[in-house]
């Protein structure tokens, strides 16, 4: 959590040595970035809720998404529409003047706003991370591909691992958290390293950063080994059936996209990991470090906005999905994108002849020079 905010009752603080440690929140500058993260926050929100509303749909709704890379998407979309819809507002009521003392004066919501970071966050990071197993397992093992990993059993996986985040995140509101309604200032009181336990929090920091490294370690070998392929490839290329080359092709893409997913989340999550040694090694004053801290805070959160936009740029298919959804009311979505999966597929329906054509009142016109291939292959 933002260990610092800006609000006017420093009265409540007791003694002179922390009513001085605190002093630096009245800086003019740390309140400049307090009010532009509120403000920006406020553009998150619903940017981030309906970008993930979008991805979410698409991947439940579109026939040709329905593979076990895509539900591993579908749970990232969930974490990050929880970061928007969840875990943002509760950070701007803590930051705002009016309301702050109810969220940090409040033993529940100062314990719900921890949740829901870690729900959310730790969601993403767990989602991307069997991502980059399931990635690993499809690039070095491809033909027992389909042996190791179905549908089944991703979903369950999924199922899984948010019951799990989900108890871990709200562990600390049965019981298990130092909140002391005595202690002063309240930003002091709801302070994530003190008012959880250390055991809690130290389990928390090993968590993510073995996530990170072995997520890292794993997207550097499979970098390696898909260039090795890319080449041997090269030299096939004449042996190879079409299927055979459409495959490929759209592994390396998903290798592609799920790298790059991985790393602008190690960049935007970065910021706000390195900015904690920095409050110790006094390298900075109190107000840099504060608005170096709220501008980490901003890129955390920016990371749940940037992963739908970038299925849409590394995916023809994906960029038509959501061009769909936004173009159709919410409740033609379904029979909007069966109607797109019919003209981007037409040969797999055209060998069912009692299969319907396309409503021309759901038609969607394919962009020019769009590709064709499906989404579908590992």
């Amino acid at each position: 959590m933002l260990e610092s905010f800006n609000f006017d009752y420093l009265t409540q603080l007791k003694g002179p040595a922390v009513n001085h440690s605190l002093v630096f929140l009245e800086h003019r500058n740390v309140i400049i970035s307090h009010n532009v993260f509120i403000v920006v926050c406020l553009i998150y929100i619903p940017s981030i809720v309906l970008v993930n509303t979008l991805v979410f749909w698409g991947i439940v709704l579109y026939p040709g998404f329905h593979t076990t890379n895509n539900y591993l998407l579908l749970s990232l979309s969930i974490a990050d529409f929880l970061m928007g819809a969840y875990c943002i507002p509760m950070y701007v009521l803590s930051y705002i003047k009016d309301t702050s003392p109810t969220i940090l004066g409040n033993r529940m919501a100062c314990l719900t706003l921890f949740a829901s970071k870690q729900l959310a966050g730790s969601g993403s990071l767990l989602s991307l991370f069997l991502i980059s197993v399931d990635r690993f397992i499809a690039i070095t093992w491809p033909f027992r591909y389909p042996f190791l990993i179905n549908e089944k059993k991703i979903l369950r996986l999924i199922v899984i691992q948010w019951l799990l985040l989900t108890f871990l995140s709200f562990l600390p509101m049965m019981g298990l958290n130092n909140y002391n309604p005595a202690v002063c200032p309240l930003i002091l009181r709801c302070n994530y390293f003190t008012t959880l336990p250390s055991l809690y929090v130290l389990i928390w920091m090993c968590f993510i950063c073995a996530a990170i490294s072995i997520s890292a370690a794993l997207h550097i070998r499979i970098i390696f080994i898909a260039i090795r392929q890319v080449s041997r490839f090269k030299s096939e290329l004449g042996t190879l059936s079409r299927d055979q080359i459409t495959q490929f092709h759209n592994r390396v893409s998903s290798v592609k996209l799920t790298s790059f997913l991985m790393l602008v989340f190690v960049i935007l999550y970065l910021p706000y990991v390195l900015i904690t040694p920095f409050k110790y090694l006094n390298l900075f004053s109190e107000v840099t470090i504060e608005i170096i801290q709220v501008v980490a805070q901003l890129f955390t959160f920016g990371n749940s906005l940037a992963n739908g936009p970038i299925y849409a740029i590394a995916r023809t298919e994906y960029k038509q999905v959501y061009m769909t959804m936004l173009t159709a009311y919410p409740w033609r979505w379904k029979i909007a994108l069966r109607n797109l999966h019919r003209e981007q597929h037409s040969s797999l329906y055209d060998s069912y002849p009692g299969t319907p054509k396309p409503s021309r009142a759901f038609s969607v016109k394919t962009f020019s020079g769009m590709s064709k291939s499906s989404s579908e292959a590992v």
